[in-house]
């Protein structure tokens, strides 16, 4: 029987291999090209709706509480939790349904098809699915993986705010200082979004609307440097 303290490092070990698992799935670096969607983003600052810091952080605020905090991050975790293949594919194809635009859905399946590839080359065992969203792969990983539901949620959520910030970076413009200045604006958000999305009972909820328009707009947007 180990004593305490091996059992201590043990558990320890288990955790810090989660959290480093966690820093390799959800890196800017990983190589699925999330870099090149803005998720309506340039839209919004075409528009004038981002201009400057406090804009770009009301952008994300209100994401983060209506569009990923009810719907990305409850889903992530109800993927994580899914019992049967049937069950996963099942709510694979309800997230897909729930995005709302042709380039919201695009970039959700060209994510996800990028990270299946990414994770067949490291050899997990993956759920065969035609179409597949970012977000589904993501929970399946993280499954594989063993990384914690909340861990994976802020992973998953500190992810999409970086992206924000490389978008802001190259197209309002803003200096990393500023950025820097958002994104810690914006951590008890992240929070809070991870403590909302425990409730994963309740059903998916999507009350970004202006995302929604300015995802539409960026279909016929004349110049642009993002896919989305």
């Amino acid at each position: 029987m180990p004593t305490v303290r091996t059992a201590t490092r043990m558990t320890e070990a288990s955790e810090l291999n989660a959290v480093v698992n966690s820093l390799q799935l959800f890196s800017a670096q990983l190589p699925i090209g999330a870099f090149a969607f803005s998720q309506g983003l340039e839209a919004a600052i075409d528009a004038g709706q981002v201009t400057d810091a406090e804009s770009l952080r009301a952008w994300c605020l209100g994401m983060l509480r209506y569009g990923l905090g009810t719907l990305d991050c409850v889903a992530l975790r109800q993927l994580m939790r899914s019992s049967t293949e049937a069950h996963w594919l099942e709510l694979n194809a309800r997230l897909l349904t729930s995005r709302e635009t042709r380039e919201l859905r695009q970039e959700d399946l060209l994510l996800g098809q990028a990270l299946t590839r990414w994770a067949e080359g490291l050899g997990l065992p993956l759920i065969a699915a035609g179409s597949v969203s970012a977000v589904s792969r993501y929970a399946e990983i993280a499954r594989h993986w063993g990384i914690p539901e909340s861990v994976a949620v802020l992973g998953f959520g500190w992810s999409w705010l970086e992206n924000q910030m490389s978008v802001a970076a190259k197209s309002v413009p803003l200096g990393q200082r500023a950025l820097s200045q958002v994104l810690t604006a914006l951590k008890p958000a992240l929070v809070e979004l991870a403590g909302r999305s425990v409730q994963t009972e309740d059903p998916w909820t999507n009350s970004a609307f202006m995302q929604s328009l300015r995802s539409a707009q960026h279909e016929t947007q004349y110049s642009r440097l993002f896919r989305s």
